[in-house]
């Protein structure tokens, strides 16, 4: 069954961001926001195997995957006794399933972004950090943060998208060193959007997962232990609408969420789409987060290669 805590209230504020590359900087600033929803199961079958390997070892709705209906402050969410400062030079990633994966742009049908990080990226890929710090290097992207609500994350900007499925796929890794207490690593967003941001994907936890769907409210979580110092495959597919949207997310082949009637629609479609650190909770310090192989689609994709 998915904690019984209470969720993590987590804050963004309004602060200009410290830097960009490339083209455009996404959503300018943090806002608030607060995570509630309404009692119920948050967790069914939405149609979207097409998107995920057949293999996986959960290819339906997960029952322990709960929506929650409170926006109080886990229980949990003081500074972590071992939340000190990364080490000196941060955790050495494990570069043995990243570089010469394989990725091959070329290959894939209607891509929106596609990169590995490894030569010239595309024009619609930027790069956006406040109280943290980004690096390209070695075929991969290496995220950090020491400090709370802070960012430093990679966006695709892409044109409005109000209707059809998005399909994400990218590697990472969440080096080990510092303790998981509420760590946005991707999302689903309209640029600039104050409070209806569209999809956040968070590890709130060491052990718990969850998914955030502005537009409602609504706080969806599962019990997963985040594995550490090595790559993991993430997968999402995320059907835009307004109370008719859907979302299911698997990583390294399980399904962790698969559920309907979610609103993962923002106001003005979605715009752009984000992987590393996007946001980190008030007791989030410090945090880490490696990222490879990035490829957005609006036709399915299958597991990393």
């Amino acid at each position: 069954m998915a904690r019984s805590s209470f969720p993590i209230a987590l804050w963004h504020r309004a602060l200009p961001l410290a830097l960009c590359v490339c083209l455009g900087c996404g959503r300018v600033g943090f806002e608030l926001r607060g995570l509630r929803g309404e009692d119920g199961q948050g967790a069914a079958p939405n149609g979207l195997d097409a998107g995920f390997d057949s293999g996986a070892d959960d290819a339906s709705a997960r029952g322990d995957a709960t929506v929650r209906g409170d926006a109080g402050v886990r229980g949990d969410a003081g500074v972590r006794g071992d939340a000190g400062a990364l080490s000196e030079g941060g955790s050495e990633p494990f570069k043995d399933a990243a570089s010469g994966m394989g990725l091959s742009c070329s290959t894939l049908a209607a891509t929106l972004a596609c990169t590995d990080f490894s030569g010239d990226l595309p024009t619609n890929i930027s790069f956006a950090a406040e109280n943290g710090s980004l690096e390209v290097a070695g075929g991969y992207v290496d995220a950090r943060s020491n400090a709370p609500l802070s960012r430093a994350r990679l966006g695709a900007t892409i044109s409005a998208r109000t209707s059809g499925t998005l399909y994400l796929r990218f590697r990472m890794q969440v080096p080990s060193g510092f303790a998981i207490s509420g760590l946005n690593f991707s999302t689903l967003a309209a640029s600039g959007a104050p409070k209806d941001f569209g999809v956040d994907f968070n590890f709130v936890a060491p052990d718990l997962a969850e998914v955030y769907t502005s537009g409602d409210g609504k706080v969806y979580e599962t019990p997963f232990v985040v594995p550490r110092d090595r790559w993991l495959c993430f997968l999402a597919a995320v059907t835009l609408g307004d109370g008719n949207g859907a979302v299911r997310m698997s990583i390294d082949g399980q399904t962790l969420f698969d559920f309907p009637n979610a609103d993962t629609l923002p106001s003005g479609g979605v715009t752009e789409v984000t992987a590393g650190i996007d946001w980190t909770a008030a007791s989030q310090v410090p945090a880490q987060v490696l990222i490879d192989d990035f490829v957005l689609s609006t036709q399915p994709l299958t597991g990393c290669p």
